[in-house]
């Protein structure tokens, strides 16, 4: 999506610069970081196409990977408790833990977003 809209000369980023500057950043920080020159409200529907698309990618693409279930029984065997932190938003966080059947796994959920 940033090559398509110019991003950069239109040459992909590095895993360099993504770790750095986009990992885990909440996109209306993005917005400024990115697109410091664009009006906010192209850059936040940028960010909005953004998230419609990882959604759609989360449905068609992800699966559990090997082991996890024989995992999250051992883990519920063993009594240890369970807390899930992150910086996603709620509707892809909940999404993500659908698809890896994990809905009811953490006790606890900390979004980033709903912290102060």
């Amino acid at each position: 999506m940033l090559q398509e809209v110019g991003f950069n000369g239109g040459v992909p980023i590095t895993e360099e610069f993504f770790s750095e500057k986009i990992t885990g950043g909440h996109n209306e920080y993005l917005c400024g970081i990115l697109f410091p020159n664009w009006d906010i409200e192209r850059a936040r529907q940028f960010f909005q196409d953004k998230e419609t698309m990882y959604r759609r990618l989360v449905s068609e693409k992800v699966e559990p990977v090997k082991g996890l279930d024989r995992l999250r029984q051992w883990i519920e065997k063993q009594g240890l408790r369970r807390a899930a932190v992150t910086n996603a938003s709620r509707l892809n966080v909940e999404l993500i833990l659908s698809k890896l059947k994990l809905t009811d796994f953490f006790e606890i959920l900390l979004l980033g977003e709903e912290c102060a």
